[in-house]
Parts: structure tokens; sequence; C-alpha cells
């Protein structure tokens, strides 16, 4: 076969190839609107016709150059094609140099080339059939299972109408039986029952006319219910307005009746009703009432308490009243026993945490002592509540601190009264009354027991004590040189005698000692009454001159003998302040003295006090500070003698503060005292003194000059009028940098005081004046 024919041959083979080509881009592009399918048509068109020419010889000379021309044609629709036949990129890559080859062997052989592009076209006819056509199957059976599936959902659909149909036969029936249900309902409910449709009455049982007897059926209006009936009962009114088909709240009616009110819609008959159904709770609501009375009671009672209370479960704490953070100081809530224990002592610590925190709650009481952090010394005592759901344990902490510094102070006291008695120049015996047994005899006893014989001395006690002389002092003779004292005192509380025995040397020491002591006695009762007669012989007079003096005052014009009358005036303050103090300190020292308690309110006392004094305090430029931390605090005091001794302080504060110093007066309500504080920055006192600042005026200057000058017995009458009322005071002072005087005043505001029994009090300006006479030189 020559070259010619073998052409001819490919080129039959190609035009069958390259037409099957094109009529298949012009079907899929018809299935899918796809433009790139166009393309491939018109490229395979042209080729076929360049097939088509060669059988008729036109294109017979540029037949290669034709092939040329569609292998790089073919080219291009691969590279900008890129979903062309939805080719790999291998197969894309493939076709691309059998492309390229093609064009190179074209230039060389014609059959060659041709060759080419006949495997070239076979190779994209194959990729149509299994791509593309393969999809075009996958669509199509896609298309039948989805056929399938609209078949089933149809099948379904019907089914399940059939079904509805059915259902509502069902429910028909069942509506039949609910209207019977109904029915009986009604009929058999023993609650009072409202029926309303659209607020218009349709229905009452029995029950409903018994519970509101008066109600006029016939104008029945729903809204004139509930306010004529009911407290609230507009407010009543606008919930069941807003509500929806189901509404319940607790109404109480003017009957003092409590009932829970369910109102709720239903459909009867193609109808919406209103059902308003009404239930008595008056006797629940009574005893929860008063459960939460009760239970609110025992929390206030609990919170007063002044032991620590502590409710937990295992280690859980569940409660604790506000004492447990006062005796530990804590800063932050806590939830655990073991964050409790935190606050105990590194040594007791884990004792504390072993008694408490246990696998199980334990059954048994307990009580043990144990320390806080801060020094505290605690009772603890723990208990079991058997509760319904669970057993939770009562822990109870009680601050005897105080307690166990006494039980030291009591054991030290004992210490030292034996080392006293022991030491004793007289003999002290204790005796069991019933079993006359001696219970304690001091060193002395005996070796007195050793001289005279226990046998004697017991007769002479038997004596005694047959004749009832107690209390007495008894001379007894032992023998004709000796004699001897022996009081007996009965001691009714402990059922013992105390007997004090010593040996005496004569009678005559005896009758020297008694006269000593009466003429002591005398003598110091003359020397009260003198300064008591004194005092009263002065005063009046005193009394007289200020009285005249107040009129001269008034009636004076002359500023001269105004000088002379204010220069007496004050002298005569001085003198009364001096014969006020002394009749105070008499009457201290006598017990004669009278205390006039009284509610008040010690905030306004001190600024009554300040606005009055500060004359005084102005006129030496001084600086005077307040500071309360509250309002209002009531005391119950004598109010003449807490004026006096305020007054006193605040004036020693005055005389010794150097010009622009500062007084500061505070009061600070705690838990046990209120503390009221003079503080200044003035000359202070030394430190050798301060252990005298207190006593009697005789102890420190026996002359009444410094009496006459309204020093040295301020201090110590202030010292006697807070120790008649158990008022503590302290002072703290520094040399050149100031004093500070606090008065502690036992806080019992929360025992009796009430706003009820507070009294106004009215300090005159005349009282101030006296006792600030003596501040500045007359």
């Amino acid at each position: 076969m020559n070259m010619l024919d073998k052409i001819v041959s490919l080129n039959n083979i190609n035009f069958v190839i390259v037409t099957s080509i094109a009529a298949m881009s012009i079907f899929i592009y018809c299935l899918k609107k796809q433009s790139y399918y166009i393309c491939f048509t018109v490229v395979y068109f042209i080729e076929m016709v360049v097939c088509a020419s060669f059988f008729g010889n036109i294109l017979y000379k540029y037949y290669g150059l034709c092939l040329e021309g569609l292998f790089i044609i073919k080219m291009l629709c691969t590279i900008f094609h890129r979903s062309f036949l939805k080719l790999e990129e291998s197969k894309k890559f493939i076709l691309l140099v059998i492309s390229l080859i093609g064009v190179i062997l074209t230039n060389y052989d014609i059959t060659s080339g041709l060759i080419i592009n006949v495997l070239a076209n076979i190779y994209i006819f194959y990729q149509y059939i299994y791509s593309v056509l393969g999809g075009i199957n996958s669509d199509l059976y896609y298309m039948q299972v989805q056929t399938s599936a609209n078949e089933t959902y149809i099948n379904d659909l019907n089914r399940d109408i059939y079904m509805e149909i059915n259902y509502k036969e069902d429910l028909n029936e069942k509506e039949e039986q609910f209207d019977d249900m109904y029915d009986v309902w009604l009929s058999n409910n023993r609650l009072p029952i409202l029926i309303l449709n659209n607020n218009k009455l349709v229905y009452i049982n029995d029950h409903f006319n018994k519970l509101f007897e008066n109600i006029n059926l016939k104008k029945f209006d729903i809204e004139s219910f509930f306010k004529d009936y009911f407290y609230d009962g507009q407010n009543i009114i606008k919930n069941i307005q807003q509500s929806k088909d189901i509404f319940r709240m607790d109404i109480k009616s003017f009957k003092d009746k409590i009932y829970t009110l369910d109102v709720f819609s239903i459909i009867h008959e193609n109808e919406k009703l209103k059902i308003f159904q009404f239930y008595d709770i008056t006797t629940t609501y009574k005893q929860e009432e008063e459960i939460k009375f009760n239970e609110n009671s025992y929390k206030k009672l609990i919170e007063v308490m002044d032991d620590g209370i502590i409710i937990a479960d295992k280690n859980h704490i569940k409660y604790m009243n506000k004492k447990v953070n006062e005796i530990f100081n804590l800063q932050k809530d806590i939830y655990s026993i073991e964050d409790l224990a935190k606050h105990i002592s590194n040594i007791d610590r884990q004792n504390f945490i072993k008694n408490i925190v246990t696998n199980r709650v334990s059954q048994k009481d307990k009580i043990w002592y144990t320390n806080t952090s801060r020094n505290k010394v605690l009772k603890v005592s723990q208990s079991v509540l058997n509760m319904e759901e669970e057993d939770l344990k009562l822990i109870i902490l009680s601050d005897i601190t105080e307690n166990q510094q006494l039980m030291e102070d009591i054991e030290e006291r004992e210490t030292i009264y034996r080392v006293l008695l022991e030491a004793l120049p007289d003999g002290v015996i204790i005796i069991d009354k019933a079993t006359r047994k001696y219970i304690y005899k001091n060193k002395y006893m005996i070796e007195q027991f050793k001289k005279i014989g226990v046998d004697v001395f017991n007769n002479i006690i038997e004596e005694y004590i047959d004749l009832g002389e107690f209390d007495k002092v008894n001379i007894v003779n032992i023998n004709k040189k000796q004699n001897a004292s022996i009081v007996i005192t009965d001691i009714n509380n402990e059922d013992v005698y105390i007997i004090i025995f010593k040996l005496l040397e004569n009678n005559q020491k005896i009758e020297n000692v008694k006269d000593r002591f009466k003429k002591t006695q005398q003598t110091e009762d003359f020397k009260t009454q003198f300064c008591i007669d004194v005092v009263d012989k002065i005063e009046r007079p005193v009394d007289d001159m200020l009285h005249e003096n107040k009129i001269m005052q008034q009636q004076i014009q002359s500023p001269l003998i105004e000088n002379h009358v204010e220069l007496v005036k004050k002298n005569l303050y001085r003198l009364k302040k001096v014969l006020d103090n002394i009749n105070d300190i008499m009457a201290i020292e006598n017990f004669t003295y009278n205390l006039d308690y009284v509610v008040f309110d010690i905030v306004q006392l001190i600024k009554d006090i300040s606005h009055l004094s500060e004359y005084y305090i102005k006129r030496k430029h001084l600086n005077l500070e307040l500071e309360f931390s509250d309002p209002e605090i009531l005391v119950y005091l004598d109010t003449i003698k807490l004026q006096k001794i305020i007054l006193n302080i605040l004036s020693n504060a005055i005389k010794f503060t150097d010009k622009g110093g500062t007084i500061k007066i505070s009061i600070e309500k705690k838990i046990d005292f209120i503390v009221v504080s003079i503080k200044d920055n003035g000359i202070g006192i030394p430190k050798d003194q301060m252990d005298f600042i207190f006593e009697n005026f005789e102890q420190i200057d026996r002359g009444l000059s410094r009496l006459a000058e309204g020093m040295g017995m301020g201090l110590y009458l202030v010292k006697q009028l807070t120790e008649i009322q158990d008022l503590y005071l302290n002072v703290e002072s520094e040399l050149n940098k100031g004093s500070e005087f606090k008065i502690l005043i036992k806080n019992t505001e929360k025992s009796f005081l009430k706003n009820k029994y507070k009294k106004q009090i009215c300090i005159e300006k005349e009282f101030v004046d006296i006792q600030f006479a003596d501040i500045y030189p007359a």
C-alpha cells in the first residue's frame, strides 16, 4: 500500500471519529447547557470539514498545515477549559503531550502526525463515553431513585391521611367521653367552682353558694365579686386578665380566710370556658406563718446568744451566728470546719479537726477545750440534731477566756492567802460545824497547840459556840500568866466556823490598844464633823454674796465697778467649787452620798458641755474636736456626778495645754463598754507622778493652801465619783506630748435602756462656770 492510500484510510477513520465526537458534543450540550461543549463542537466540526475536503482534493496541499493548526487548537482548549471532560490533571498533561508530539511529527511526516491525531481523537472519544456519558447515567440513576423516594413519600402521606381520619373519629369519641367525665367532675367536686363564658356566669356549684351566700347570680360580675369579697381585688382581676390559660395565686377574703385560686381554660362544645376553683388553705397558711415566726424567733434568739452556734453536716457548715465571727474575728464567710480550724492555735488544731470532722456523725455528745490563734480559751460542746433527711452536728463555742483568767487569779490569790495566813502573827483555825473537826490551822496555831494543849483549846471553843457569842472579841484565861483573845465567826453558807486566836501578854495591853483605837476614832469623827461644819458655815455666806453680786451686776453702770463685781464673782465661784468638792469628798468617805440614776443621751450631754465651755477654750486659742461613733448613745448614770467628772478632766486639759493646742473629746460604743475619751496635747504628766495623781489631796499636800487654790483635789474627786458609779477610769500620758483620760461605762443599752425612758438633761451655765473657775487667775 502506498503512502497516499495510508493517508486516505487514516483520514476516513478520523472522519468517522470526529463526526461522532461532534454529534456527542451537540447532544451533551442539549442536556447540560454548558458553553464549552459548543467550543468542542466547533473545533471538531472544523476537523470534520478538513477531513471531507481531503476527499475532493480541495485542501490536499495544505492538509499537513491544517493538521498542525488542529493540534494547536486542541492544546488551547485543553489549557483554557480546566474542567474539560472532567479530566484529572495527569490525563490533561498526557493529552497536551500527545498534541505537542503531533505538531512536531506533522512537520516531518504527515502520516505519523495523522496517526497521532487519530489516537488523540480516540482517547477523547473514550473520555466522552466513560466520563460524560457515565455522569449522565449517574444523573439518570439519581432521578430514578428520587422518583422512587417520591412514590414512597406519597404512600406514607396517604397512610398518614388515613390515620388522621381515624384519629379525628377517635377524638370525637373521646370528646364525648370527656363531656361525660366533665359533668361527673362538676357534680362530685367538693371545692367551690365558678365557670364563666366570656365573663358571663354559666355555672356555680353548691359549695360556692354556701361559701358566698349573698351573691346576686342574675347580676353577677366577676370584677365586683373579687372587690366585694377579697382584699386587693383590683390586683387579683389584673393578674387574671394578664394570665394565659392557667393561673394560680393566694388570696385573702375579708373574713380572714386564705384561698388558693386556680384559674384555667377549657374548650367545651366549641366554647371556651374559664373555670375558677377555690382551695381553703387558711389552716395551712396559719401553720406556715407560725412556723416562720418560730423560726425567725429562734434565729433571733441564736443571734443574741453569748455563745457561738454552728450547725454542720460532716465538714460543711450550714449555719453559724454572729458570735462565731466575733470569737474568731473572721473577715469573710467560711463554709467548712477545716477553714474554721485555721483560726485555732497550731497546738490544738489537729485535735479540733479530729473531734469534729469524722467520716460519720458521732452519736455521742462531746465537750472539750481549745485555744484560738488569738489566745482565747473556748469550751466546745458538740451534740447531734436528728433531722428527717440527715443528721446534723450542733457545735456550741463558749468563750471562757475571762473565766479561765479568773480561775488562774483565784488560784494565785489562794496561794497568796495561804502564804499570808501562814505568816500571820495570829492563829487561824477553820472547824467543820457538823463534825467539829479541824479543816485548817496555820503555823502559829500549831505552835500554840503544843503550849496550851488541844483539849484545853477545844473546851474553850465549845463553851463560846454553845453560848452563840459570834463575831465578838472574847478574852479568856489560858493560865495564871497568859490570856488570849478569841473571835469566832459563823460562816452559814459554808457550814464552818472561823476562829482567830492570839495570846496576850496581859490585859493592860489590850485596854491600851482599845483606848488608842477609841481616841483615834473620836479624832477622825471630830475632823470629819469639823470639815462639814466649816463648809456649811462658809457655804451660806458665799451663796448670799453670789446672790447680791448678781443683783449688783444688773444695776451697775460704771466699767470700773463692773470689773470689781466680775472679780468678786470669779473668786466666789472658785470658793464655791472648793466647798462643793469638800462636800462631795466627805459624803463619799462617810458613805452618805446619794445617786440619782436616769437614762440620758451622753452624746447630747457632751455637745452641751462643749458649747458651754466654748468661751474658756477660745480664750486660750485652743481647738476642740468632737467625734462620736453613733448619733445617740443612751446610758444609765447620775448625770450631775458624770458632769463633774467630765468638767474636771476638761478643766485640767484647758489649764495645761499651751496656746494653739488641740483637745479632742470622743465617744465610742463597743459591745461591752462605752468609752468616753478626753485627749489633749498639753504638757503631760511625768511618769514618776502617774501613781499619785488620783490620790487624796491630804497625801499629796497636807496643807490647805493648795486646796484653796483649787489644785490637788480635782482628780481625786474624779476617781471617787467614777468608782461609786461602777465606772472605770484610765489615763495615758507622756511628758510634753499630752494626756488622754478614758472613762469606761458598761454598755447596758441592750438590757433595758429604751427611748421612752430617756430624760432631757439641761446643764446650767453657772454650773459650768463654777467648775472652770480656777482655769484663769482672778
